[in-house]
């Protein structure tokens, strides 16, 4: 259930409820756009990049475009969140903010992608609070409290992140029981350096061959590891990585057929197929819009 939602002047925000959430409705994506994910309700935790974060009321996850990222929400507790979409140049357009955009670009991919909130976890919840309430303005008056408190929540990042250099780090003892397959620590550790490769050879790697034989363990292992650890197959985030950096080619006024060649696919009619398929329109009607999940 939707309970506030805006869209305009560069930016998508929705503060959602639902008392009996399905797992299995949030499969691993990415937005070709950042996204502000500030948690209110619920009991679960969040797969960035293969990394995992607890989830508890108020904690904040910044993900920048790209980054796959897929929830794990226990059905039996009442989950509410608020999501913020945004180009980061709507933000930032000089990119002078220079703080805030080291927590989005200068870390590697599902690295310090949490904050949590102590002694100023209420002045957080009121920011949240206060950016549903402009909602209800209008376009024009609720367009410009809205860009206010967004820039007002992420300063608030800025300065919790210099004032606690403990709020990015994940507590001992976490609870991540939700999956029924969970991957072992050990294999946890193997999948990150699985998608560190990955990204360093997005466009050269043919198959999982190349894969198996580099990491030296079987195609079904990897899968099962994989799959375990982030939500997706092995393949299937390769497909989606190379799908996204097309995206961001077309948008800047790439021919398709280039985008596609530079991005990985030597079949442009299964690149054409792929794109539709995933991102829901066709690369040469891509514009500037948002892709939310």
């Amino acid at each position: 259930m939707v309970l506030h939602s805006y869209d305009g002047q560069g930016f998508q925000m929705a503060h959602m409820l639902d008392e009996s959430p399905d797992p299995f409705s949030f499969e691993t994506h990415a937005h070709d756009v950042c996204e502000i994910y500030y948690f209110m309700a619920g009991r679960g935790y969040y797969t960035v990049e293969g990394a995992n974060y607890p989830l508890e009321p108020g904690t904040l996850l910044l993900m920048r475009e790209g980054e796959l990222h897929a929830l794990h929400i226990d059905p039996a507790c009442r989950y509410e969140r608020v999501t913020i979409n945004f180009a980061y140049g709507t933000i930032d357009p000089a990119g002078n903010w220079r703080d805030l955009r080291a927590l989005f670009y200068d870390r590697a991919l599902g690295k310090s992608n949490m904050t949590r909130f102590r002694e100023n976890a209420a002045y957080m919840r009121s920011l949240f609070d206060r950016l549903c309430q402009a909602t209800a303005l209008g376009d024009t008056a609720g367009g410009v409290e809205v860009r206010i408190y967004v820039a007002a929540i992420l300063a608030e990042v800025i300065g919790t992140r210099r004032r606690d250099p403990h709020a990015a780090d994940i507590p001992d003892n976490v609870d991540y029981s939700l999956k029924t397959h969970d991957a072992t620590k050990a294999e946890a550790k193997i999948v990150l350096e699985i998608i560190g490769y990955v990204n360093a050879h997005l466009f050269e790697i043919e198959n999982l061959a190349e894969i198996e034989a580099r990491f030296f363990f079987s195609r079904s292992y990897i899968n099962r590891i994989f799959k375990a650890a982030t939500g997706s197959s092995l393949w299937n985030y390769v497909l989606l990585k190379r799908l996204l950096a097309a995206q961001a080619l077309l948008k800047s006024g790439t021919p398709a057929a280039v985008a596609a060649s530079r991005c990985g696919f030597n079949d442009y009619s299964s690149f054409y197929k792929q794109y539709r398929n995933k991102l829901g329109i066709a690369p040469t009607c891509e514009k500037s819009s948002f892709f939310v999940k």
